[in-house]
């Protein structure tokens, strides 16, 4: 409300006119326009946000013996605007959850649904976030077990035992290795992570490294057979012309995909 109330006080010292044209600009009555003349004429352009310490100073102020109307339009608010947040109680929501109840408690002491609550206090501004209010809730004893809300601290030899934990998993559940999206085997662990098996048992082999026009051909044609038996020493030019050559013993005709590669 108070967003929508600072709208409609920036259009009225915006304008230069009487009550009957703001009050079109507004879309409201003639009576609630003048309200907000005579804000301006008193100086106010800041709106306050409803919330704790303005509801604890207006109830202070009116049982001073000022009147209601001038401590509203002091506070940016229409008389009828502050007048209905303080009978619905917007107050006692607000002030019971700024001291640290939770939506659902101040709803339970409020008789109030959980909705209209969190709306309160959504349209005041205080709402926290979720990430708050676990903290809050774990700060008071409020969660169950775990560590939820709870900053932990670890220390060096805390996070040594949690790294050999996972290698010693690891070495016991994981594969080791994967097949790619183009058939071939890769290494997923270990001083070869990231290689393509067929590449490397082929330079363990040979006991050197591949040179760049070299690649490694499967007789076969199985990708994933990978036995030295089956894996052959080509040049690129040479396996292009091997593969032509058994596409053409198996009738295979093959075209060129969008992205310059063989379908």
């Amino acid at each position: 409300m108070s967003e929508q109330l600072q709208t409609q006080l920036d259009i009225a010292w915006a304008h230069d006119g009487g009550a009957y044209s703001l009050a079109s600009k507004l879309g409201t009555s003639d009576g609630y326009a003048k309200f907000f003349i005579r804000m301006v004429k008193r100086g106010v352009r800041q709106v306050r946000p409803f919330d704790a310490d303005l509801c604890r100073e207006v109830k202070a102020r009116i049982k001073a013996g000022e009147r209601q109307t001038d401590v509203a339009l002091s506070c940016g608010y229409p008389p009828a605007s502050m007048k209905f947040l303080l009978q619905r109680g917007v107050n006692k929501v607000i002030d019971l959850y700024l001291l640290g109840q939770s939506v659902p408690q101040v709803a339970e002491e409020t008789g109030l649904p959980v909705s209209t609550v969190r709306c309160r206090l959504f349209a005041a501004g205080v709402l926290r976030t979720r990430a708050e209010g676990v903290k809050l809730a774990a700060s008071q004893g409020r969660l169950g077990s775990g560590f939820r809300g709870k900053n932990r601290i670890f220390t060096d030899e805390h996070k040594a035992s949690i790294k050999a934990k996972k290698l010693e998993r690891g070495e016991k559940q994981a594969k080791g290795s994967r097949v790619t999206q183009s058939g071939y085997r890769e290494y997923t662990r270990g001083e070869h992570k990231g290689r393509l098996e067929h590449v490397v048992k082929m330079e363990q082999r040979l006991e050197r490294p591949l040179k760049e026009d070299e690649c490694v051909h499967h007789i076969d044609g199985d990708r994933l057979n990978n036995e030295d038996n089956n894996l052959a020493l080509v040049t690129r030019s040479g396996h292009g012309r091997l593969h032509k050559r058994e596409d053409a013993i198996k009738g295979t005709e093959r075209a060129r995909n969008n992205n310059g590669t063989w379908s």
